[in-house]
Parts: structure tokens; C-alpha cells; sequence
């Protein structure tokens, strides 16, 4: 069956002026543009295409790979405003249509938003929507404490960022609990730190436990390294002061410093730690 939003094995069934006509194991014809028509295409040969729609709303496919698929988001740039809606470049020749109705924030042309691509069953038509929590709503039950994940982040507030968790649902980073610079849009690695009796998710992007200590303690050693071998810093320090010089948490500072000590790479003044020479 063919799926709009997604790629299709297609068969060539003929060419015509225009282009070509392409066919489902079921034989439901898609349209495929001259331009994407492979010179030494064969009658009865398959190529792998992504269907959608075009401006008159009939099906047809394309060689192009665009950003997104069905039920998937991706950060976007805006490229139209019209009273309808906002029009989005995804990589293909028909910009994706954002009704008004399905935007949250107000979009404008030269933004860049994530969007997610779903299929309005009873229009028929493929549409991109700001609204993610409307759609993202996977059991987050199947995730386990310490699992790495996928992030997508696209909306922060003053609680932190939340973030589009494998495509599949939404989970929150805490403001509180990042240390390093993030932007709107961004993808990274991240990690469940809590699955919620809520069924919500909370998000860190620091490996949970021991696993993230070794890197903290470079990052402590580059940047002694980088200051004469001194670190106006201390395991009294404040975790804003910690967060600022060397973006962790003051928990890791203080298991980065142990570590480094055990070692005897440092000392450990009462305002300041230095490296061992």
C-alpha cells in the first residue's frame, strides 16, 4: 500500500511526457516529475521514493531525500507566510504546508522551528505542525534508567528545555542540571534519568553514576593545562562559578578533583587547585 510521507519501493510501469508513472506491488500509480526520472529507468525496474503531495494536492513522488518523514521532526526553516499558514523547506520542490492552526509559536519567514510531519487521515493531506506534544505521546515506559537516547531540543522555558526523545515522546532537561551551551534545534546524545509514575521523562546529558567522571577529569586537567597549571576553583567553590569555568555540575567537579588527587596529579589548596609538576 502506498504510504504518503514515507519512502515507497516503486515500480516503472511507463514513461510519458512529463515524466514517468511508477506502481506499488498493488498497483496504485504514483507520478514521478521528468527532472527525477533516471535516464536508463526500465519498464518494470524499482527505485526507493519518498511519496508526498504537491500544491494541488495530487500524490507524487521524488528522488530527493527530505529532512523529515512521517510521524518524525527536524528543524526547519521557514521560507513563506501566507494567511493560511507558514511554508517550511524540507528539501523537496513543494515547501511543507504548516496550517495556522498548527502552530503554537507565531511563525515567521527566516525562522528556524522544529516541525513534525504527520498525515491528516480525514483531509488526506501531509501537514507540519509546531504543536509536538500533541503528537508525541509514545509510553515512555519502555525506556530504562541510564539509557542513551537521541535528543532533539525545541522549546525552553524557565523549568529547562525539553527535547523530542527518539522520535518516539517528550522528555525534559532541568535548567538546573545543564552545564554546557545548547541551542534551539540542536540534536545530541543525551540520557534517561528518570522515567516518571507521571509517565513523563526527565533527561540529562550527562552520563548518570561513575561513567562520566574520566572526561570531567580532562576537562579539569585541559583547563589547568591552559591557566599555568592553577585553577582558582575548590571543592567549596559555587556550583554557578563550576558551571561557568569548566561547564559540569559541582557534584562532578568534586568526583573529577578526587579522582585527579588519588592520582597525584594535583594538589588541593584551600582556594585553589594546581598541578602536579
Amino acid at each position: 500500500m502506498l504510504e504518503i510521507g514515507n519512502y515507497n519501493s516503486l515500480k516503472l510501469k511507463e514513461k510519458v511526457a512529463r515524466g514517468a508513472i511508477l506502481q506499488t506491488e498493488e498497483e496504485e500509480e504514483v507520478f514521478l516529475p521528468c527532472k527525477d526520472v533516471p535516464t536508463d529507468l526500465e519498464r518494470g525496474e524499482s527505485l526507493n521514493l519518498f511519496v508526498y503531495q504537491d500544491k494541488e494536492g495530487k500524490t507524487i513522488c521524488s528522488l530527493a531525500r527530505p529532512s523529515l518523514i512521517k510521524n518524525t521532526c527536524a528543524l526547519l526553516e521557514i521560507v513563506g507566510v501566507a494567511g493560511a499558514g507558514a511554508f517550511a523547506d524540507w528539501g523537496l520542490n513543494e515547501d511543507l504546508f504548516i496550517p495556522v492552526e498548527e502552530q503554537d509559536v507565531d511563525l515567521e519567514e527566516g525562522d528556524s522551528e522544529v516541525i513534525f510531519l504527520f498525515f491528516d487521515e480525514e483531509k488526506g493531506k501531509l501537514y507540519g505542525t509546531t504543536r509536538i506534544d500533541d503528537h508525541l505521546k509514545g509510553d515512555t515506559a519502555i525506556f530504562e534508567q541510564g539509557q542513551e537516547v537521541d535528543l532533539l531540543l525545541y522549546s525552553r522555558s524557565d523549568l529547562g528545555v525539553e527535547a523530542v526523545v527518539n522520535n518516539y515522546c517528550i522528555g525534559m532537561l532541568y535548567a538546573n542540571e545543564i552545564f554546557r551551551e545548547i541551542e534551539h534545534g540542536q540534536t545530541l546524545k543525551g540520557y534517561v534519568q528518570k522515567v516518571r509514575p507521571d509517565g513523563k521523562l526527565d533527561l540529562n546529558l550527562e552520563k548518570p553514576g561513575y561513567g562520566n567522571v574520566e572526561p570531567n577529569a580532562q576537562i579539569v586537567l585541559d583547563y589547568l593545562k591552559a591557566n599555568a597549571g592553577v585553577m582558582m576553583l575548590h571543592d567549596q567553590s559555587e556550583a554557578d562559578e563550576i558551571k561557568k569555568h569548566l561547564h559540569m555540575s559541582k557534584k562532578n567537579f568534586k568526583k573529577a578533583l578526587g579522582l585527579l588527587y588519588k592520582q597525584r596529579l594535583v594538589t588541593l589548596g584551600v582556594d585553589r587547585v594546581e598541578l602536579v609538576k
